[in-house]
């Protein structure tokens, strides 16, 4: 493993580079949408999806509400954005992340899979096109 370290077994190592995708599926009742598991239709609850590397490594389920909450709480004008930490409740604790970060890409929709793994193939290739470029 060369003195690679498994980080909360999220999937990734501690000092490699990786691409991680979350995806937030917020179940809306009058809308049939192909994209919904059965849990989500049975229990009319959201799904957060996490890939790793272009691939779906796992997901969760939040309550139907977790979504209009969430923009209740952070869609004000005084809400600070962040970019590499992640406020944790409204008065609360900071988690910063740790290394540096390449790209951040924000979209108006949930993104498919397929749209996912496109993203990341064409981030390699992006990137290979110029690493052999002398700085």
């Amino acid at each position: 493993m060369n003195g690679a370290v498994v980080v909360d077994n999220c999937g990734y190592n501690e000092n490699e580079d990786f691409y991680l995708t979350f995806v937030y599926r917020d179940f809306k009742n009058e809308v049939s949408d192909s994209s919904y598991d059965d849990l989500m239709i049975n229990e009319k609850i959201d799904k957060i999806e996490y890939f790793l590397n272009g691939e779906l490594f796992g997901y969760s389920y939040y309550g139907a509400d977790s979504y209009d909450e969430g923009r209740r709480i952070w869609d004000q004008e005084n809400s600070k954005f962040f970019v590499g930490v992640c406020p944790w409740f409204e008065g609360g604790n900071l988690y910063y992340l740790k290394g540096a970060l390449y790209a951040i890409r924000l979209y108006e929709k949930p993104l498919t899979p397929d749209e996912v793994k496109l993203n990341y193939d064409m981030t390699l290739k992006y990137r290979d096109s110029f690493k052999d470029e002398k700085l």
